[in-house]
């Protein structure tokens, strides 16, 4: 379905890692079904669980050969942790502020400096709730997003969203995505690009963004170049594209009408 129906170039599985308990060939079953329909240059699949903690927060792992769960294992340290050492994986927060009836989802974005590189994205839309749930909100009460919360407190967080539906329209329940900027459609440069934070999140299906600093791609760490951006936007079924408005930590620096 994601592939044929919904015209997905990647995609990826990540059920809740708490089904796998009492039932460990269902991880199996998941991987081996995303390698069976791998076809680099065509379709490129990943594959991953979530750890899903009742006030604790809800956070997707990819591209690990293992997976933890909550139940045993509830402390948020403990799951970092064990993020830490398993290097090739990566993790998105996902839905924030969904989880947080006692205040603690993810400890409202403390900083856990040993897994910044692994901890690539925040999620601005899931399941049919887009920007105005999960970005254009008054996050845990500070004044800014989600995402300025955590990027503020040293977090390096790109954004991006996902379906979690929990049925099989995947890709074709909302017109949301997560675009990637990768250099080629195989598994290891999808990858690259979600290690790299060269993704961005939309609400349209049909938008083609590329956003650079100095010609450097989204997501590059740079010092010592000029601030000179230059945003490349097109709309893939002809729609007109008015304005681009630049932030900054979640303060409005500039706006530009465009034709």
């Amino acid at each position: 379905h994601a592939r044929d129906v919904a015209g997905l170039d990647f995609f990826s599985l990540a059920d809740h890692a708490e089904n796998f308990i009492f039932s460990s060939g269902r991880w199996k079953t998941l991987r081996d079904t995303a390698q069976a329909h791998h076809a680099p240059g065509q379709f490129v699949t990943l594959w991953g669980f979530e750890w899903s903690h009742y006030t604790m927060g809800h956070i997707c792992v990819l591209n690990t050969d293992d997976y933890i769960e909550s139940v045993f294992t509830p402390l948020l340290s403990s799951f970092y942790n064990w993020l830490r050492n398993r290097p090739q994986g990566f993790a998105i927060f996902n839905h924030p502020g969904r989880q947080d009836s006692l205040g603690t989802e993810f400890n409202h974005f403390d900083l856990v400096s040993n897994v910044v590189d692994q901890m690539v994205g925040v999620e601005t839309f899931n399941k049919g709730s887009g920007f105005n749930s999960f970005f254009y909100t008054n996050a845990y009460g500070s004044g800014k997003t989600y995402l300025d919360l955590a990027n503020s407190k040293g977090w390096r967080l790109g954004a991006l969203g996902g379906f979690d539906h929990h049925g099989t329209t995947w890709g074709s329940s909302t017109n949301f995505r997560t675009g990637v900027l990768a250099t080629s459609l195989t598994r290891e440069a999808i990858i690259d690009a979600y290690r790299n934070r060269r993704f961005y999140s939309t609400e349209n299906k049909d938008l083609y963004l590329d956003f650079r600093c100095s010609d450097y791609p989204m997501g590059s760490r740079l010092t010592g170049v000029p601030l000179s951006f230059t945003v490349s936007a097109r709309h893939a079924a002809g729609a007109l594209i008015q304005e681009i408005r630049l932030y900054r930590n979640g303060e409005h620096i500039d706006t530009r009408l465009v034709s």
